[in-house]
């Protein structure tokens, strides 16, 4: 049986929209994955993710183009705000590998003087 999950209201629209801005920033940037900010307030993305995830709804095309470039190998299963919530935090989880990989083997590369 489906869950029965209440419409996606304009807050946690927009908690999402700063949630993939954040990840996006991250991503290109480095350094620490900042808060979202959902009614005003900062808010960890993962928790951004975890209510979001509660609701119904289509994500605008916008939004869902922008997660599935950033990430092409993990994209959404469907244009939901359910689907993108998902995404978006394994998206973040694997960037999150990587990075700690890149800076193990850094630490392995000494420069030759």
């Amino acid at each position: 049986m489906a869950e029965d999950r209440r419409p996606i209201g304009k807050e946690w629209k927009d908690g999402f929209n700063s949630a993939l801005a954040v990840t996006y920033n991250w991503m290109k940037d480095g350094g620490e994955l900042g808060p979202a900010t959902v009614g005003g307030k900062p808010l960890d993305v993962f928790t951004v993710c975890d209510v979001v995830e509660k609701f119904d709804g289509t994500m605008p095309e916008k939004e869902y183009r922008v997660l599935c470039n950033m990430a092409p190998r993990i994209v959404p299963a469907d244009q939901s705000y359910v689907s993108g919530a998902r995404c978006l935090r394994r998206l973040i989880q694997h960037q999150k590998q990587l990075n700690e990989m890149l800076a193990r083997e850094r630490g392995f590369w000494k420069p030759c003087l």
